[in-house]
């Protein structure tokens, strides 16, 4: 199982929740309710993933180095990890 860390914010403007994967190039996903967004996080890298091979993910630390993340942190974003099993 590898776990990936996912950025996961919603604009005060009543918009949806945006899930982003930082190691997962391309791969988005939204949910209108805090409570859909989990599932749509499985969805989307399945989807993306189309069984191809996952992208190694970097470690929490790592991650909180990064100037874009600690900006959607420093607006009210949150990080979750998500877990991926492989497929088989």
């Amino acid at each position: 199982m590898t776990h990936h860390i996912t950025v996961v914010g919603k604009d005060p403007d009543d918009s949806a929740y945006g899930v982003w994967f930082l190691d997962v190039p391309r791969c988005l996903s939204a949910a209108d309710e805090k409570e859909e967004f989990l599932t749509m996080v499985s969805e989307a890298l399945k989807v993306h993933l189309h069984g191809g091979e996952l992208p190694a993910a970097r470690p929490p630390p790592e991650i909180l180095q990064i100037d874009e993340v600690r900006e959607d942190l420093a607006h009210g974003d949150f990080l979750i990890s998500a877990a991926h099993l492989p497929a088989g």
